[in-house]
C-alpha cells in the first residue's frame, strides 16, 4: 500500500511569516546599532562653555575626544558665575576626567576656535545609602 501524502492548503498570510521575521530581525540590528551610537554627545564647541551632561551619582568618569591638535577644557560641576565650579581639565586629543556627585559636564575650545567635541561615560558609581538608623 502506498503511503499518501497529503497537503494541506496555505493561505497567502503564511507565506509573509518568514518575510515578517527577517524584517524584524534586522530592525532589531538596526535599533541595536542606533542604540549603541547614541552613547555619545557631540556638540561644536567655542570659547563659552557648552553643557553636554547632566548626573546626580556618586562618580562618573567621562572621556571626551576632540579633533586632532586642538587644545579645549573641561569642567564638571554647578554652573555658578560664568564657569563650572568643579573639577576642570585641559586636554588635546582624547581626554578623561572624573565627576562626583550632582552637576554637570561642560567643555570648550582654549583658542577660541570652533571645532567638534564628543563625550561619552566609562563608568559610573551610583551613591551609596546607608542603611542604618541613627
Amino acid at each position: 500500500m502506498a503511503a499518501s501524502i497529503m497537503r494541506v492548503a496555505r493561505s497567502p498570510r503564511d507565506s509573509l511569516a518568514p518575510r515578517f521575521r527577517f524584517l524584524v530581525a534586522v530592525s532589531a540590528c538596526f535599533w541595536a546599532d542606533a542604540a549603541y551610537s547614541a552613547s555619545y554627545i557631540c556638540k561644536i564647541v567655542n570659547n563659552e562653555w557648552q553643557e553636554f551632561s547632566f548626573h546626580v551619582v556618586g562618580s562618573i568618569d567621562y572621556v571626551a575626544v576632540g579633533q586632532r591638535g586642538k587644545a579645549y577644557e573641561l569642567g564638571t560641576g554647578v554652573y555658578l558665575f560664568g564657569r563650572p565650579r568643579g573639577e576642570r581639565k585641559s586636554g588635546h586629543d582624547v581626554t578623561k576626567i572624573t565627576a562626583i556627585g550632582f552637576g554637570a559636564l561642560y567643555a570648550r575650545s582654549k583658542d577660541s576656535t570652533q571645532f567638534k567635541v564628543c563625550i561619552t561615560s566609562e563608568g559610573v558609581s551610583p551613591i551609596t545609602i546607608i542603611d542604618k538608623e541613627f
